[in-house]
């Protein structure tokens, strides 16, 4: 009998809805995530890595972000790519409808990173 109880009040604590989860924002948008990306071998040992990634907020109607990425490969062997680059991700301050979180409002429009 006592099993029995603990087994219902252990169900019961996932039957509740979660009150912590009733203030969040429903936010249904249609985001568009378009990339390219190529590698080309130079030589046996040596490549050029290059990325775009075009990321848009009503599929292609707002802008969002984009991010260009390139780097140099080299092939050390068949199991072990070494890639050194640059990235160059410009940034807009809404995703969406929503402002970002104050925290990123504080970063650069344009962030440029070594990888």
């Amino acid at each position: 009998m006592r099993t029995c109880i603990l087994f219902f009040i252990f169900i019961s604590l996932f039957i509740v809805p979660a009150k912590a989860q009733s203030t969040r924002i429903a936010n249904h948008n249609n985001i568009g995530w378009y990339t390219y990306t190529g590698t080309f071998n130079i030589t046996n040992k040596w490549g050029l890595h290059t990325e775009y990634q075009w990321r848009r907020n009503n599929f292609v109607t707002d802008w969002q972000q984009s991010l260009l990425r390139t780097g140099i490969n080299y092939y050390a062997n068949k199991q072990l790519t070494l890639r050194i680059g640059y990235a160059c991700r410009p940034r807009h301050t809404l995703m969406g409808r929503y402002p970002l979180i104050n925290l990123a409002k504080h970063l650069p429009n344009t962030a440029h990173l070594k990888w």
